[in-house]
């Protein structure tokens, strides 16, 4: 089982660096995206035989499509270097709850699955708003900048955009983030990506695309079947608009429920990462890296 795992940082060097050490089986290989706005000297440590950084840096801003650009970078490099067998998605905020070799143990138990937290858009939390409500992005030329500044300046509001014409049979997706993907799935993405330009440029102006469009992709393949949610727990209070960063408290919650995620919107499932992990947390790393030793991932 060869694993590549695909890492968005950009401003972890040293928990980034702890991640690489824990997956590094020796068969992983690792592709870095860092953020065009962070120091590259601060993660010359992460040089590595099996580490990766990607050749084109974007500025990624939350929300907006540069999350798309960079995930897609980190895709397109992996596969011409594969191809793999599975295709692993984190933050430099992440952590994984196992060892190296029960990830990659739980994966050849899991060869054919997709996981990716996908849902058809129109829920409460998952409402079509996110893609037909215009957002402004700063990918977006600038005479258009400033038409929509004397538009909002002049109060007056964007009507809803609409879909039916653009997305044909697509039926919009969304979800979380991040995922693990087989080759086949990353191939489906790539091919979808230069065969429909027109849906990837709608989405720039649109909320947090990188939450719908890998979902619509692929819930719109042949590979919708094997959709399973994704693999990454983060803890959530209701209510609030960031996920609470992790603590021994919420870890020992999680152990004591056998690892299992339990959404309503996306149902019960396995877990193999968490997140979100401050820098720094090495007594927390050191209780999960010492539970994780003793526990079967795929009994998780």
């Amino acid at each position: 089982m060869n694993i590549a795992y695909l890492l968005l940082i950009h401003n972890t060097p040293h928990h980034t660096a702890r991640i690489i050490d824990k997956l590094d089986s020796g068969r992983a290989r690792f592709f870095i995206h860092l953020d065009a706005k962070s120091d590259a000297a601060a993660y010359a440590g992460l040089q590595r035989e099996h580490v990766q950084f990607t050749a084109r840096r974007h500025d990624v801003r939350w929300g907006e499509i540069s999350q798309v650009d960079a995930i897609l970078e980190l895709i397109s490099s992996a596969v011409q270097a594969g191809p793999f067998d599975r295709y692993v998605l984190i933050s430099g905020s992440d952590y994984p709850l196992f060892g190296a070799e029960q990830i990659e143990g739980f994966f050849a138990d899991n060869a054919h699955i997709e996981f990716i937290n996908s849902v058809p858009l129109g829920s409460p939390s998952k409402p079509m708003s996110r893609i037909t409500t215009y957002c402004p992005s700063a990918a977006d030329p600038l005479p258009r900048k400033l038409f929509m500044k004397l538009w909002w300046k002049l109060g007056l509001k964007v009507p809803p955009r609409h879909i039916a014409g653009l997305f044909g049979k697509l039926v919009p997706h969304g979800g979380s983030t991040w995922w693990a993907l087989t080759h086949a799935a990353c191939t489906v993405i790539l091919d979808f990506h230069r065969r429909r330009p027109e849906i990837y440029r709608f989405l720039v102006n649109s909320y947090c695309p990188d939450e719908t469009y890998f979902q619509t992709i692929l819930s719109n393949s042949d590979l919708k079947g094997r959709i399973r949610r994704n693999l990454t727990y983060t803890y959530w209070v209701e209510g609030r608009a960031n996920p609470e960063i992790m603590t021994a408290e919420i870890y020992q919650r999680l152990k004591a429920g056998g690892f299992i995620d339990d959404s309503r919107l996306y149902g019960a499932g396995p877990v193999l990462f968490a997140r979100k992990f401050r820098e720094g947390e090495e007594t927390l790393l050191h209780t999960i890296d010492q539970s994780g030793a003793l526990t079967s991932a795929s009994a998780a």
